[in-house]
């Protein structure tokens, strides 16, 4: 999500659900090499959310994944869950 106005309307459409939010990050160096590796999208557009992704929604849970492989991410995540805890506080609308 790049944008304020698409952060916003994103949670609109998927509010009923109570989404749970994951940042992910990346070191730039990184980014490049799995866009070439996987030749979905330019070095641009890759760029372009590097950039740009970052900061238009709080997240309930961030994990750090330049040397990370998604399976050690998930488990973490699931581990998260489980346990109740989270990085930050997020208003999900219950008061």
């Amino acid at each position: 999500v790049t944008t304020e106005k698409r952060a916003h309307a994103m949670l609109s459409a998927f509010q009923e659900y109570r989404p749970i939010l994951v940042g992910l990050s990346c070191s730039w160096e990184e980014i490049k090499r799995r866009t070439v590796a996987r030749g979905d999208r330019t070095l641009e557009e890759a760029e372009y959310s590097f950039r740009n992704a970052a900061g238009h929604l709080p997240h309930h849970h961030t994990f750090e994944t330049t040397s990370m492989p998604p399976e050690v991410i998930a488990s973490q995540l699931v581990q998260r869950l489980r346990a109740g805890t989270s990085d930050a506080s997020v208003d999900d609308g219950e008061a």
